[in-house]
């Protein structure tokens, strides 16, 4: 259960979801304060003592490599366009 923290991929892979891919630009509250929510949970995991540094460390670049791939896996399957862009010159669906 350790290196990377699943608590703390799982609460940025739950905020990419709901917010992701230009989504959430109507409601920047809801948006900075589930940002706030993952950070608080990644720092808690720290401060109990449920994991290390190095575990919130590995979750965060983890979480931002798999989310794009496991949505584009989703929609690619589904037959529904994909809202992960695939780079940052191309616009928003």
């Amino acid at each position: 259960n350790v290196l990377p923290s699943l608590h703390c991929y799982e609460a940025l892979a739950v905020h990419l979801g709901a917010f992701g891919a230009g989504r959430g630009r109507k409601m920047p509250v809801r948006r900075a304060l589930s940002a706030a929510l993952v950070t608080l949970i990644c720092l808690s995991t720290v401060f109990v003592k449920q994991h290390s540094a190095l575990d919130l460390i590995l979750a965060v670049p983890f979480g931002l490599v798999v989310y794009p791939v496991v949505y584009r896996l989703i929609f690619r399957r589904s037959g529904v366009k994909s809202p992960v862009r695939r780079s940052a010159s191309e616009p928003a669906t």
